[in-house]
C-alpha cells in the first residue's frame, strides 16, 4: 500500500478501490511486504496495481507467466473488467491461449517489424481454421498434431471459425507467412 500511495500520485486515473478489489481477488491485502512475497504473489500484486492505474494504454508483457490456472482465470476477469472504449490493453505473449478469449485484435512482429495489425473479426472474415484427417487442398498452412491436421484456409463461407492463435503464430513463422499476409491485406477473398 505504501508503494501505491507514493507512486500512484503520478497517475490521476489511478483507482485505489480497483487496486483493493484486484488484490483481494488474488488473495492479497496490500499490507504484505513485497520482498517477502513469493514470485507468483509479487506478479499478482504488480498486475493488480498496473490494472488499477487506469492509463489509456497499458502494455503487459507475459502477464500470465508464473500464475496457476485459477489465477489465470482471475486475471482474465480483471482484464475484462479493466478495458473499455477509452482504454487499450496490449498483451505481449508467446502463450496466446492464456488470454485468447479477450483478444479483439492481433499484432505480430517479425524481426522487430510490425507485419500484422488487424481486428480479430477481420482475420476471421478472411481465414478459416479447420481440423481434419487430411489437410484441405487449399490449405495455406497446416500442422499435424495427435493424428489430426490443423489447417488455415481462405474463408469462403459465411460461417466464420474461431482463430487458432497458436496455428496462426506458427504459420507466420513459416514460408506461408507472405501468402497469408497478402490474403489478410486484401479485401474479402471469395473463391469464384
Amino acid at each position: 500500500n505504501r508503494f501505491a500511495a507514493e507512486h500512484s500520485q503520478f497517475y490521476p486515473t489511478f483507482n485505489p478501490d480497483m487496486l483493493v478489489e484486484n488484490l483481494a481477488e488474488f488473495g492479497l491485502t496490500g499490507n504484505e511486504r513485497f520482498r517477502s512475497l513469493s514470485l507468483g504473489n509479487k506478479r499478482k500484486s504488480l498486475i493488480a496495481y498496473a490494472l488499477a492505474l487506469g492509463t489509456e494504454i497499458l502494455l503487459l508483457d507475459e502477464p500470465a507467466n508464473g500464475l496457476d490456472i485459477g489465477s489465470k482465470q482471475i486475471l482474465r476477469r480483471m482484464i475484462a473488467r479493466s478495458v473499455g472504449e477509452n482504454r487499450t490493453l496490449i498483451v505481449s505473449t508467446h502463450i496466446v491461449s492464456d488470454l485468447e478469449a479477450l483478444y479483439d485484435g492481433v499484432m505480430m512482429l517479425r524481426r522487430s517489424n510490425l507485419v500484422l495489425s488487424m481486428p480479430t473479426a477481420e482475420i476471421q472474415s478472411r481465414l478459416s481454421f479447420v481440423c481434419g484427417p487430411v489437410p484441405p487442398v487449399n490449405a495455406l498452412y497446416y500442422a499435424q498434431g495427435a493424428g489430426i491436421f490443423h489447417s488455415i484456409i481462405p474463408c469462403t463461407d459465411a460461417e466464420e471459425t474461431a482463430i487458432d492463435f497458436d496455428l496462426l503464430y506458427m504459420a507466420m513463422q513459416s514460408n506461408a507467412a507472405d501468402s497469408i499476409l497478402e490474403l489478410l491485406k486484401t479485401e474479402r477473398y471469395d473463391q469464384q
